[in-house]
């Protein structure tokens, strides 16, 4: 059983995605801050990452200061690079989250423990992984393929009709809806 802090598997999730860590304490011009964890982008992103834990980290006020102070030293050495903080566990106060986004992008991600909360962790941390674009294969199956073998052989003929009207477009779908709910009133029933 591979047991992980939630720390850890946000570090690593961002790192198989391009990041990379930095060495602490970090260095921002001549000032040094202890932050927890520090990323850096490498790829396609110039984003800088720290992440912090709240259960190692209570104190609101504390990590306000400190991600203020480091905000204030990027925008001194005149850096490029957005800030995002993420914060593993407990979420913290409105009006705490209200000040952090003052001078930074806030991602919480809760407390994540196993494999089974990878999906929850790469959805509160998409803003910083790169988009997964479909496959070729998805991107050429014609979306009316896809419905007729979904639905199978054994659909209505007036539905079968509806779809041939589809490839004409929008007016021919209304034309054939029209039809068969008229065809129906005529004899009755609609089914």
């Amino acid at each position: 059983m591979n047991l992980q802090t939630p720390t850890t598997m946000v570090v690593e999730l961002l790192e198989a995605n391009g990041f990379q860590r930095v060495s602490s304490p970090l260095q921002v011009g001549t000032i040094s801050f202890n932050l927890q964890c520090v990323l850096a982008g490498t790829r396609s992103s110039s984003e800088l990452v720290v992440v912090e834990d709240r259960v190692e980290q209570p104190d609101e006020g504390i990590l306000r200061r400190q991600v203020d102070a480091l905000s204030r030293a990027l925008d001194v050495i005149r850096s490029t690079r957005p800030l995002t903080l993420v914060l593993v566990g407990p979420r913290p106060s409105d009006v705490a989250v209200r000040a952090l986004t003052r001078t930074c992008r806030v991602l919480h991600v809760g407390t994540p423990t196993s494999a089974d909360d990878s999906a929850a962790l790469r959805d509160a941390l998409a803003a910083l992984l790169p988009l997964s674009i479909p496959t070729h294969e998805v991107l050429t199956t014609h979306p009316l393929s896809m419905l007729k073998s979904r639905l199978g052989g054994a659909s209505e003929p007036w539905v079968d009709e509806i779809l041939v009207a589809s490839e004409t477009g929008v007016n021919a779908v209304t034309e054939a809806l029209a039809v068969w709910l008229e065809d129906g009133l005529e004899a009755g029933t609609t089914s």
